[in-house]
């Protein structure tokens, strides 16, 4: 609509009201139709403008997260390598080195599982071997459970300053679970069948026991995570 400048003539006039009709609409139209165009541009340019910050944003967010997981990673590595020069155990306050069996494997799985996060690539189990066999000078050989939880039984006053005492467990538990309360004295070794379901004259190495022992500790902190977040 041309406001401004109004036809003089009625359109009961249709000669004269036409004449001047064309000019204004025209006038009119095309006001309208920049108006519209204006404000198009308006919102497609804010529209731009709000994709590029928000693209924007996001890759700065995502570099400063990669930054971060890098660094944390470099610390852990730097951790790591500093452990297994030092054969320090954190949760002994001792060295490693002398070391009983039993106590040695509870405690570098212990302490290894404090370095590592809750998802590890498959080589941290790798560096967990290279680490032991630097340690520890035993043959790799095959041992009966039983002869295992044996040596746990005769350190169970040392081993009970890593583990809290637990509350009673009931039904299927993990290899971790029985130790636990196998160094409480909540369970006996005859009673690892029916609570873990392996037989106690299964063999295994030292080192293949620490391994499952770390994996039981890395198994409880995600379930641990997970509880807190639900």
């Amino acid at each position: 609509m041309n406001y401004e400048s109004p036809n003089p003539y009625w359109p009961n006039q249709p000669q004269s009201w036409t004449y001047e009709f064309a000019p204004r609409a025209a006038k009119g139209i095309a006001e309208a139709i920049d108006k519209v165009l204006k404000e198009l541009q308006t919102k497609v340019l804010n529209g731009i403008q709000t994709n590029i910050y928000d693209s924007v944003n996001d890759l700065i967010t995502k570099m400063y997260e990669d930054v971060v997981e890098r660094n944390r990673f470099l610390q852990i590595r730097t951790e790591l390598i500093w452990w297994k020069e030092a054969c320090y155990s954190v949760s002994l306050n001792q060295s490693y080195k002398n070391q009983q069996r039993g106590v040695l494997q509870v405690a570098i799985a212990f302490d290894y599982a404090s370095f590592i996060p809750e998802i590890y690539p498959t080589s941290v189990d790798y560096f967990l071997k290279e680490t032991y066999k630097n340690i520890t000078a035993d043959e790799d050989k095959n041992l009966k459970l039983s002869e295992i939880f044996k040596m746990i039984e005769q350190c169970r006053n040392q081993l009970k300053t890593i583990f809290i005492e637990p509350d009673a467990l009931l039904g299927r538990i993990s290899l971790l679970d029985f130790i636990v309360g196998l160094v409480w004295e909540k369970f006996t070794t005859k009673q690892f069948q029916k609570f873990v379901g392996i037989s106690d004259n299964s063999e295994i190495t030292l080192v293949e026991f620490t391994i499952w022992l770390f994996h039981d500790l890395q198994t409880l902190k995600i379930l641990a995570g997970n509880t807190r977040e639900s």
